[in-house]
């Protein structure tokens, strides 16, 4: 506390203050803390400490300073001592739950604060003794993240079942980025007839098999990407596929290719692939441009009107 009493005494005009660090239980002092911070006009502690959290470790931030003159929220969360909404949790998983010690006046600044939902693990709740799909709901916590939260990007493992994704995908209103986790084809082979127009940005973890109906498939449920990224093992072949089939594509990442030890053999390579991708640009009116790096290569692609 001292140090802190140190510092800011020689920031007289300092209107905001964003503070990270490692701290003794001494400076998780409401009124300590008024004294020092009440020339700001933003305070965003993010404290870690060895403190043993109780219902009584935030009474001394329950005073109106805090709560109606300046509307500073603070949670104990997780061995941390923060400022809410501002270091609230922005990425959860499916059984995510606010902090119980806080004094922000309900869960509500903490759900709007998610942007990233991760489902991994089923979460779907089914009445015994029935099967049809009426008969089945997503457990409350998914539940509240669906409706209360501003999801941007979804990263999904492709053995969530068929119910949860079609549940989240209808309950996701901003979301822009997905990333699938595991096999692209038991991802697609749930959410098949299904045109997600609103995702501009496609994770793949497993790129897939040379398969004509996943190819078809995949064209019609994201028609408008615009960024990729594949961190599998994928060939020029399958590269290009993904260009000439995403009609907005404008760069993309493709992982895990061979990792060269060899430097002719490697120089060799990218000379096949970008033949390859002359002979696309003369036929697609495409232009390309590369990065190289040791086991990946990143493209950002340009289409030309056409004559």
């Amino acid at each position: 506390m001292n140090d802190m009493e140190q510092l800011l005494s020689k920031l007289p005009h300092l209107k905001h203050l964003e503070l990270s660090a490692t701290v003794h239980h001494d400076l998780i002092d409401g009124e300590r803390l008024q004294k020092l911070t009440k020339q700001l006009t933003t305070f965003n502690p993010n404290f870690r400490t060895r403190s043993y959290w109780t219902s009584l470790t935030l009474d001394s931030f329950r005073t109106p300073f805090w709560l109606e003159n300046k509307h500073w929220y603070v949670a104990c969360t997780n061995g941390h001592f923060v400022s809410v909404p501002h270091f609230a949790e922005k990425e959860v998983d499916e059984d995510f739950k606010p902090p119980i010690y806080t004094t922000a006046p309900d869960t509500t600044l903490f759900y709007a604060a998610i942007n990233q939902l991760k489902m991994s693990n089923s979460a779907v709740i089914s009445t015994p003794h029935s099967s049809t799909l009426n008969s089945f709901s997503l457990q409350t916590s998914l539940q509240k993240i669906i409706d209360q939260s501003p999801i941007k990007h979804l990263i999904v493992s492709s053995r969530v079942t068929e119910f949860e994704i079609q549940c989240v995908l209808k309950g996701l209103p901003y979301l822009q980025q997905l990333s699938i986790e595991g096999s692209l084809r038991g991802f697609i082979e749930k959410i098949r007839h299904k045109s997600l127009e609103q995702i501009r940005i496609l994770d793949i973890e497993d790129a897939f098999e040379d398969d004509d109906l996943i190819r078809d498939d995949l064209e019609c449920i994201f028609p408008s990407i615009e960024r990729l990224r594949v961190s599998s093992q994928c060939s020029t072949t399958k590269t290009l596929y993904f260009v000439e089939r995403f009609k907005h594509l404008s760069s993309a990442e493709f992982h895990s290719f061979h990792d060269f030890t060899d430097e002719n053999e490697r120089q060799t390579w990218q000379a096949n692939f970008r033949s390859v991708c002359r002979i696309v640009r003369q036929l697609q009116n495409y232009t390309f441009t590369f990065r190289f790096s040791k086991t990946a290569i990143h493209m950002w692609i340009g289409r030309q009107a056409s004559q």
